[in-house]
């Protein structure tokens, strides 16, 4: 469908209908046109003018089933609270036996997580089906299964299609190949599907995200440009290079193209919250609010509770930081009502927001429950060891750690480099290499994160071995 849109055809029809809406005379559109211009502007993330049009070809030609089965998906988004349940729409299909119908009921059933109900209904339904048409059913099934991220059915599925030249199984095929972390070979499937149609922008999108999953940013980052060169209001190719973008550290250009993404996907917290984080890593920590609260609205709005968690969780850090600590422990009241953090977790960060603001005390107190109530937890011990040592605290996070290691076994990997900053940061230079190897052999991400800015920019966490760090620059 995505390919659909860039035809000749598809826009020709998107231009006729665009002038009708500017003009005010409606035009006219059959159900199949009206259901293509919905599912477009759903692409788009327009759902106000999708369920617009749907409602116009449900009421223009009642029973027709496109429009109904649409009208169902967005149903089954929760995006509208004036709509019906999905079944509701399905239910007015007057032909029952066409297949969209039977993979919407299918789709409904996945996305409400009976993977297996679902499976059943498709097994049953393929003895119908005629040996001709049985790689199309088992191409459109692994598709809605892939729709929802469902790879191991989607797998299953697709490894009946025989014809493995289609594009639609080679981009399934190389999304599953990602889920299984065979970078390369989706890689080279997403290049393929390139070269035989170089000005699809869902390609070069699924590249760009293949390339960042394998750590080849700067490859993402130029495979985004393909595609925003191709259609500059794609949402997707927007995000994936504002994510490259801040993931190399460029926090200034990321803000400028999640700004770019919030224009476009008005729904959506994720532009606030990024560029938020933007803002917070240069340290524009009031600026940054703002957009905190704007997200915590959207995802309040959306009631995306994952969305909440994570803006509840930046804006209590942000509030500690700037000093606001009772607006920062509101915040955690509200993660404790989402039930999405561990109790024990959340007392650690309480215990951070007060140690932050000098409540010494009170903070020692939340620590103390939190160690009692976990039973000493590995996981619980490095979280507390990041907050004091955050707050500035390195001795005591020096204990803490030094009690994780004595609580872990060898298969044990975070929290050297942050003992070997504590080191370095008290001067004792034989202690911070010690640590500062175990990091790197066991954990070079913590140890390049740690360390970074006390070495060359190109300088990699094995090369920290052969020199000594820059002379003493106070990191906490």
């Amino acid at each position: 469908m995505d390919n659909y849109f860039q035809s000749k055809q598809f826009r020709e029809l998107l231009q006729r209908y665009e002038k009708a809406a500017q003009t005010g005379d409606g035009g006219f559109f059959d159900a199949d046109e009206l259901s293509d211009l919905a599912e477009y502007y759903h692409h788009q993330g327009k759902d106000i003018i999708t369920k617009q049009l749907l409602e116009r070809a449900i009421y223009t030609f009642p029973g027709s089933t496109m429009p109904l089965v649409l009208m169902s998906r967005l149903a089954l988004t929760n995006e509208f609270s004036d709509l019906e349940a999905p079944e509701y729409y399905l239910d007015q299909i007057i032909d029952k036996s066409d297949l969209e119908y039977f993979y919407a009921k299918v789709e409904i059933k996945i996305a409400r997580k009976e993977l297996e109900e679902a499976n059943f209904m498709i097994e049953e339904k393929m003895e119908e089906v005629d040996a001709s048409d049985i790689d199309d059913f088992a191409l459109d099934v692994a598709l809605i299964f892939g729709d929802y991220d469902e790879f191991d059915y989607a797998d299953h599925w697709l490894q009946l299609v025989s014809d493995t030249s289609l594009s639609d199984y080679k981009e399934l095929k190389g999304r599953i190949l990602v889920s299984k972390g065979l970078y390369q070979e989706s890689e080279a499937l997403f290049n393929e599907l390139i070269d035989s149609d170089p000005y699809s922008a869902p390609y070069w999108n699924r590249l760009a995200m293949t390339q960042f999953m394998e750590n080849k940013i700067h490859d993402s980052i130029t495979s985004s440009e393909y595609s925003i060169a191709i259609n500059p209001n794609d949402t997707e190719a927007t995000l994936n290079k504002a994510n490259g973008l801040y993931y190399l550290g460029n926090y200034e250009e990321a803000q400028k193209y999640y700004q770019r993404y919030g224009e476009l996907d008005t729904t959506s917290e994720t532009a606030e919250l990024f560029q938020a984080l933007c803002l917070l890593n240069m340290g524009c920590w009031e600026e940054a609010l703002p957009h905190l609260e704007h997200a915590a609205e959207k995802a309040e709005k959306c009631q995306n509770v994952r969305g909440q968690h994570e803006v509840y969780m930046e804006m209590a850090f942000a509030y500690s930081h700037l000093g606001r600590m009772q607006e920062s422990l509101q915040c955690l009241e509200k993660l404790l009502r989402l039930k999405t953090v561990d109790a024990n977790e959340l007392l650690v960060i309480k215990g951070h927001v007060y140690l932050e603001n000098n409540h010494y005390t009170e903070a020692i107190e939340c620590f103390k429950q939190a160690l009692y109530d976990s039973q000493l937890d590995p996981f619980i011990l490095f979280k507390m060891a990041v907050s004091v040592f955050d707050c500035g605290y390195l001795g005591m996070a020096k204990n803490v750690l030094q009690v994780l290691f004595n609580r872990t076994s060898d298969e044990w990997t975070d929290g050297y480099a942050y003992m070997a900053r504590c080191c370095y940061e008290l001067g004792e230079k034989e202690e911070c290499r010690k640590y500062l190897a175990i990091a790197v052999e066991k954990n070079p991400d913590e140890a390049s994160s740690m360390f970074a800015d006390l070495y060359p920019e190109d300088a990699t966490p094995a090369d920290y071995l052969k020199t000594d760090p820059a002379p003493h620059k106070k990191k906490v």
